[in-house]
């Protein structure tokens, strides 16, 4: 995958809060860069998967893996080891938010690889069960799962079963963990053939309900986030961009959209955690001078054009448009969205060559505009 020539802007933080330059331009120069290792799941997917064990569960259908799984743990975090003088002689090692040990003992058929393989995920919730506690204090556990099988495609529960480890035995503090018999359940599960798109790790690029061959549809379901963008441009997840590009993208980056025809034609959308109070028209004024004494203090080749507060739809906004030089002296305009619900702060920086700019806000950026919602 190359992205070469995507500048991306990222204001994302509220300098006034954090006290970090109010302005991060983050040139990427291609394939030539470094990149650094990164596991195909993010912490941020790993995030969206879990949130999944709330969903509503169809057992008409009996349970079944559809596609390739990914088997995450959630729940607690548990970890005893053999080398102390109470456990039983199995090492158990347990960290919650993570893809599970026991995703590389399922079979190799139907274990995902990456996110883009992913039909069924597996939740697998830990938790530790206090049998007894002896004179001295030391609890005596077992350990115990809840494996959640998930349907991603359809969104919905499709069994849930608990397992239960050995109880511990005489001086041992825990017994033994389940992870072979849950491994054995996993593939033991009736194969069902993927649908024939997948989702990406971030949302899918179907078209709009509208029946638009000219859009596309991009959702991010953790973040409750959604808007058309134009079908010829492409998706980048956070995760892609550090694997291709070796730059230290910002932590709440959900996606990088880009024209192939024109990589400095190009969107990176974040959700940040943002207060309610700085949500309003109010804040977004007082936002805008910060910005602007910011600028003043900014290299020569900052220069700003314009900046409106007022509604979209049911929510504040503030679009502050500017133009900047890059290294190689490209010629950049940008225009930031800022926007939201209480508690999640949407921001789109929309980046184009200055003389192209005009025509790629008609063609692609008003339209990510028009047709944003946050519910």
């Amino acid at each position: 995958m190359t992205i070469q020539g995507i500048y991306i802007c990222i204001a994302c933080l509220r300098a006034r809060a954090f006290k970090l330059p109010l302005l991060t331009l983050i040139l990427l120069v291609g394939s030539s860069c470094s990149p650094t290792p990164q596991g195909p799941f993010s912490d941020k997917i790993i995030q969206e998967y879990a949130s999944m064990a709330s969903l509503s569960e169809e057992k008409r259908q009996g349970p079944y893996i559809v596609g390739k799984a990914v088997l995450i743990n959630v729940g607690e975090s548990i970890s005893h080891h053999h080398e102390t003088a109470f456990t039983t002689d199995e090492r158990i090692e347990i960290e919650s938010q993570t893809v599970s040990s026991a995703h590389q003992k399922i079979d190799k058929q139907i274990r995902a690889e990456n996110p883009s393989e992913v039909g069924t995920v597996v939740l697998l919730k830990w938790a530790k069960e206090v049998l007894r506690t002896n004179i001295a204090g030391i609890e005596f556990c077992r350990v115990v799962c809840e494996v959640i099988v998930v349907d991603k495609s359809n969104h919905y529960v499709v069994d849930k079963t608990l397992f239960a480890g050995s109880n511990p035995e005489g001086l041992h503090r825990w017994g033994s963990s389940p992870e072979n018999e849950i491994v054995k359940y996993v593939n033991a599960l009736p194969r069902r053939e993927a649908p024939p798109r997948a989702a990406p790790d971030r949302g899918s690029s179907a078209e709009p309900p509208s029946g638009r061959s000219d859009t596309r549809q991009y959702s991010d379901t953790m973040n409750k986030l959604s808007f058309s963008y134009p079908a010829a441009w492409k998706e980048a997840t956070p995760a892609e961009v550090r694997e291709a590009m070796g730059a230290n993208t910002s932590k709440y980056l959900t996606v990088v959209l880009f024209d192939p025809q024109d990589r400095t034609q190009n969107v990176n959308v974040q959700v940040l955690p943002t207060a309610a109070q700085d949500l309003s028209e109010a804040a977004f004024r007082e936002f805008v001078q910060t910005m602007d004494r910011g600028f003043q203090n900014a290299s020569p080749g900052f220069r700003k054009l314009s900046s409106r507060v007022g509604p979209l739809r049911d929510m504040a906004s503030l679009q502050y448009i500017f133009e900047a030089t890059r290294p190689d002296g490209v010629r950049l305009r940008q225009k930031q969205l800022r926007t939201g619900k209480p508690g999640r702060e949407v921001v789109i920086t929309f980046s184009a060559r200055a003389e192209a700019y005009d025509k790629a806000d008609e063609t692609c950026f008003k339209i990510i505009t028009n047709t944003l919602t946050l519910d």
